[in-house]
């Protein structure tokens, strides 16, 4: 797999960055933080997404710059089996949604799309995963320390944990433990609950509830059987009570039908004897009537009489009544006229009066005029005033400002002069902050020399101590020969070389210590400096807006002057005086009285001619109302009436009503004496009926021989047998739920000892799982044993033919022990790899990390050329020891065509086929430069 191109778009620190990737060995330089891990993370996101950064959230990916709604995206263009690929990625996170988009080109054709089809495409071109391609690809500023740590325990978790190992390990045990502890988890309560199960309790039990259901059986069959011949003699003794009820019933409805009929018999002898009484009393009153036949026709002309004379009286007395009204309003009349001749006389002198106050009621409306003029140009005038008001109140607040603002001006003018130029102020903070960077530059610089120099002083330390303990006749640890005479010379080499680097390191101290004191001088500089520039712009900011302030006031106040001037002249044009206004109110006061008078009389002049004409017409009426009424006593006297005759007539017809009136009551009595008659035939027919309907209801109730003594006996002997027939049926109830009852108790034992038979099984069933399990999990154990060591063999093999292509076959065997201590071949032994230089320290570590990208290169079955990325590998070594790296990765670039070497030290740049400068902006935004 070859890189070709990487593009970030909000990605992390990088607002919008192509990078190209050539060939051969590529140097990513950079100061720490500036963003060059950065690029390494881009490339896993776009083939594997936030999965191949190890977060799954996506915290912090798009640039913080982007703002809340930003979104990042990553396109990176590679190559497999020399096919072309292109995917891009983008992500977008917010407080309540996260979006994340992927697509895969092959060329220019879209392969797939969507984050679960674009991973598991890029999973098979790539040929694995994520953790699995980083642990091929990527070596991480610890990795190569790792390899030669001095802990052989750390460096095979190291190996487990980069292999894959110990998460099979971890895994697979912790899954094994966990089933173990839950199935004899299960298992314990499988034996607590068998031992609760007690087997002879459970049969003897079940036997003594076997032969109380047969006893209870036997019961219910007795019980049944008497209850069959108590229900046929309960069910004849209920017949016989109800044939005594039937017949008591029958005996009660002829006691009522025997009683209902006596009841009408002494009501109809009642009726038949007051009929007879009634009928003796109408026979007298007969004779009377004929006594008084002939009343009828006197009662007729008296009558008819009277009427004539009443028709008299009635017409004499309406021509009374219609006399006296006629006389009530001719007085009405006469008086209201007198009134209305009063009131015209009255008018008379008002006339008069109202042309008396002529001239002054002219005045008034002269004055009224004036008044209505001056109200209506009021508002406009008031409107007018408090404007002019408004305006001058104004035009005080500006200039009252203007003042102000003016010596705010002087007093800031001559702050910003004793400031200085803040243009000039910035250049010197940006000098300081230059000088500064350097100085932290030289004391990061010298502090690498010092860690340097202590590795080199412990290496020299280490190397006399094993000259010393092998003596004149031992090897060189550097050069691998016999010391023999040169063991002193060694010696005094070793220690003079000790000697200069404690010298080296007194010196870098110093060094360090000045810096820091120059450091902090220059911290408190800057700080001053910013302060100051601060200060400067701030004062210069508030000056320009001050005078732009005294520029927009001025022009207020002579917008306001001109206004001004308008309303003076628009309130000379009104003509309004509110002197006059005052006068013309006076006046108008003084005119009220005269003014009131002359309303009063012109209102009541006003009503003059409707009252001429009103006592015309009362006048007119008068006279028609007169002659009306000498009509009517003409046409009473014309009706002759005599009151004192129609008194007469009056008491003759009210005698001779009375007479005829008992005649009519006379009349009616004697027409119902038939009625009667057969009345009284008809009550006597019906009481002979009911005497013999009495006498058949008697005969029947002899007949029923009813007896309450009898009855109740009965009843009380089928209570006696129903109450034996509900206690049986209980008990029998009673029975049949403890016969239930026992047999529920048989299936509970019955499904007891079977759950008891099934625990047995169980337990026995999760003892044999138990102990497959542990050996299982001892095999398992045994096989991660094994797996390691057929790993190791491969790898050793593979690190001996990296080591002798770097070496140029001088070392060509590499062997990791059981221990996982890493051993060389040298000079017909096996050597520990401290035993040898740093430089060929380096060529092992280098060696070591080529073959595991191999062997999980070839595990996942990827056998293309593909990349290499070494992140800061170079530390803290001298220049002597970097540039031996960079000859061993060179020996490599037949097998990798790519090679990325990460770091900060920018010496180094010359020493790569390419470099990229990664560089931080001023507005924290990282930046990629291709350097040639």
């Amino acid at each position: 797999m070859l890189l070709h191109s990487l593009q970030m778009v909000n990605f992390k620190r990088y607002q919008n960055e192509m990078i190209r990737f050539r060939d051969g060995i590529t140097g990513i330089i950079g100061n720490n933080g500036s963003g060059k891990s950065t690029i390494v993370e881009a490339i896993l996101f776009a083939l594997y997404g936030v999965q191949g950064l190890g977060t799954g959230s996506g915290e912090f990916i798009v640039r913080t710059l982007a703002g809340p709604k930003g979104k990042c995206e990553v396109r990176l263009d590679f190559a497999v089996n020399g096919t072309d690929y292109a995917v891009v990625r983008s992500f977008s996170k917010t407080p309540s949604t996260t979006r994340h988009t992927a697509h895969l080109f092959l060329g220019d054709k879209l392969l797939s799309t969507g984050i679960s089809e674009v991973s598991r495409e890029l999973s098979r071109i790539v040929g694995m995963g994520a953790d699995d391609f980083r642990h091929t690809i990527y070596a991480g500023q610890r990795d190569l320390h790792s390899l030669l740590e001095k802990n052989p325990g750390d460096r095979r978790k190291w190996f487990m944990r980069v292999l894959g190992i110990d998460f099979i390990k971890e895994e697979s045990d912790a899954f094994l433990k966990a089933q173990i502890q839950e199935k004899e988890r299960n298992f314990s309560v499988y034996r607590m609950r068998l031992d609760e199960c007690d087997s002879a309790a459970l049969t003897r039990e079940r036997e003594c509830t076997a032969g109380e259901l047969e006893e209870c059986r036997g019961l219910l069959a007795s019980q049944e059987r008497e209850i069959r011949s108590l229900d046929t003699e309960r069910k004849q003794a209920e017949e016989a009570v109800q044939e005594g009820l039937r017949r008591k019933e029958q005996f009660i409805r002829f006691s009522e039908q025997a009683d209902a009929k006596k009841s009408t018999l002494s009501v109809l002898e009642r009726d038949r004897e007051r009929l007879t009484g009634h009928y003796d009393v109408l026979v007298k009153d007969a004779d009377t009537f004929r006594t008084l036949t002939g009343t009828e026709e006197a009662y007729a002309a008296r009558r008819e009489h009277l009427e004539t004379l009443a028709t008299s009286k009635e017409n004499h007395d309406r021509l009374s009544s219609e006399d006296d009204r006629l006389s009530d309003q001719i007085e009405h009349l006469r008086a209201e006229l007198a009134r209305k001749d009063s009131e015209l006389v009255r008018m008379e002198e008002d006339e008069a009066a109202c042309a008396g106050l002529a001239r002054d009621v002219a005045l008034r409306e002269s004055v009224l005029s004036d008044l209505e003029e001056m109200k209506r140009k009021e508002p406009h005038y008031l409107q007018l005033r408090d404007e002019r008001n408004a305006f001058r109140a104004k035009l005080g607040e500006i200039q009252d400002q203007v003042r102000e603002i003016r010596n705010s001006i002087g007093v800031l003018e001559r702050t910003v002069a004793s400031l200085g130029d803040p243009a000039l102020r910035e250049e010197a903070v940006a000098l300081l902050l230059s000088e500064r960077d350097e100085l932290r530059d030289r004391v990061s610089a010298a502090r690498e020399q010092v860690r340097g120099t202590d590795r080199e002083y412990a290496r020299l330390s280490r190397q006399q101590e094993d000259i010393r303990a092998a003596g004149r006749g031992g090897v060189c640890p550097t050069c691998h020969r016999p010391l023999g005479d040169d063991y002193a010379a060694v010696l005094a080499d070793l220690s003079h070389q000790s000697a200069e680097c404690e010298a080296r390191r007194k010196h870098l101290t110093e060094a360090i210590a000045a810096g820091e004191a120059a450091n902090e001088e220059y911290e408190g500089r800057i700080a001053r400096e910013r302060q100051v520039l601060r200060h400067a712009q701030e004062e210069a900011d508030r000056l320009r807006q001050l005078q732009a302030s005294w520029q927009t006031l001025f022009r207020d106040a002579e917008t306001y002057l001109e206004r001004l001037a308008g309303l003076d002249e628009k309130m000379l044009l009104l003509d309004y005086d509110p002197d006059r206004r005052r006068a013309c109110e006076e006046d108008l006061a003084a005119y009220e009285t005269v003014w009131r008078r002359h309303l009063a009389l012109t209102e009541r002049l006003s009503r003059k001619t409707d009252l001429l004409e009103t006592a015309e017409s009362i006048r007119r009426r008068l006279e028609e109302i007169c002659l009306r009424r000498a009509e009517v006593r003409k046409q009473r006297v014309d009706t002759g009436f005599n009151r004192a005759a129609y008194q007469e007539a009056l008491e003759a017809y009210n005698r001779a009503d009375e007479t005829y009136k008992t005649f009519i009551a006379l009349r009616e009595k004697v027409d119902a004496l038939p009625r009667l008659a057969r009345e009284i035939e008809e009550k006597k027919a019906m009481a002979e009926e009911n005497r013999r309907e009495l006498s058949r209801i008697e005969s029947e109730m002899a007949r029923l021989s009813f007896s309450d003594a009898s009855l109740a006996a009965l009843t009380e002997q089928s209570a006696v047998l129903s109450g034996r027939y509900d206690r049986l049926h209980v008990s029998m109830a009673q029975n049949s739920a403890k016969i239930e009852a026992l047999e529920r108790d048989l299936v509970r034992l019955a499904e007891e000892e079977a759950r008891r038979a099934g625990y047995i099984v169980e337990c026995a069933r999760l003892e044999n799982e138990i102990v497959l399990l542990k050996k299982t999990r001892q095999k398992l154990g045994e096989y991660i044993v094994y797996l390691l060591h057929v790993v190791r063999d491969r790898i050793e093999g593979e690190a001996g033919r990296v080591l002798g292509e770097i070496t140029d076959g001088r070392y060509e065997n590499v062997l990791i022990d059981d221990t996982f201590n890493v051993l060389v071949h040298d000079m017909g032994d096996q050597f520990p790899s401290d035993r040898f230089s740093g430089g060929e320290q380096d060529d092992i570590a280098i060696a070591l990390r080529i073959a595991l990208s191999h062997y999980l290169a070839e595990m996942n079955n990827v056998h293309d050329s593909s990349f290499l990325i070494f992140d800061e590998i170079f530390g803290s070594q001298d220049e002597e020891r970097r540039n031996h790296l960079l000859q061993a990765l060179r020996s490599q670039e037949s097998r990798f065509q790519q090679i990325f070497l990460i770091s900060h030290i920018s010496d180094i740049q010359g020493e790569f086929s390419n470099t990229l400068q990664v560089e931080m902006g001023p507005d924290d935004t990282s930046r990629v430069q291709e350097v040639s």
